[in-house]
């Protein structure tokens, strides 16, 4: 177990040579939310786009086959960047801890950050999408096996030695002796008892704040111990 310090200097110190992977959320904003965030979106457009992850062509296998299987995931919608788009506990806990700067800093600082999607595989940050509803139980099971490849590729592409997964078990048994280096962060609390909550939204709000803290350098949360559990 480490201390949430001890645990931030870890990743800092191998920044270029680690990856982060977020979940994505079944709660999204709407096109028109999105719209009336208004300058956020303005400022937004200003960032650019997160090119510290390449994997274009190696995510397409993935995405037609959730195309051919869940045809009717997506709704109508014009495609936003995967961090607007995305609302549950996690993405709304980062806006909490500063928006739009936090994901900003993602991009300027180069952390290798990727979002694991039901529906697309995986996203960086500023990849555009469509409002979808699918969750990552219901993926076809060819679908799903993909994965372990595509991130094992990915990694290998990237020169990505380790990878931490800020999700909950159900993203991180995806890749379950997938013959990578990869741990999913538990978190815990400064009586050192592990922080779940119902339906795990203790630990997304929580994981949240503890991402916010990587990025920003600054410490949030009620997190005060993480446990590196191997995958």
């Amino acid at each position: 177990m480490l201390s949430i310090e001890d645990f931030i200097k870890k990743l800092y110190s191998r920044k270029d040579s680690i990856g982060i992977v977020i979940a994505c959320s079944g709660r999204k904003r709407s096109d028109y939310e999105i719209y009336s965030l208004g300058n956020v979106l303005s400022f937004t457009s200003a960032i650019g786009s997160q090119d510290s992850v390449m994997f274009d062509h190696i995510i397409e296998s993935y995405r037609k086959c959730t195309k051919a299987y869940h045809s009717d995931a997506v709704k109508p919608s014009r495609k936003y960047p995967a961090f607007l788009r995305y609302n549950g506990a996690f993405y709304l806990s980062v806006w909490d801890r500063g928006g739009v700067k936090v994901w900003e800093k993602v991009i300027t600082d180069k952390w290798k950050v990727l979002i694991l999607s039901s529906y697309y595989g995986f996203l960086r940050i500023t990849d555009p999408i469509n409002d979808y509803n699918l969750y990552m139980k219901k993926v076809n099971v060819k679908c799903r096996a993909m994965l372990q490849g595509i991130l094992k590729s990915i990694m290998e592409t990237n020169n990505i030695e380790e990878v931490y997964f800020l999700t909950s078990k159900t993203y991180a048994e995806q890749f379950v002796n997938g013959s990578v280096n990869a741990y999913r962060v538990r978190l815990y609390d400064a009586h050192r008892i592990e922080i779940r909550g119902s339906m795990g939204r203790d630990y997304y709000r929580e994981v949240g704040s503890l991402f916010a803290s990587i990025i920003d350098g600054q410490l949030y949360g009620k997190t005060k111990y993480v446990y590196l559990e191997e995958i």
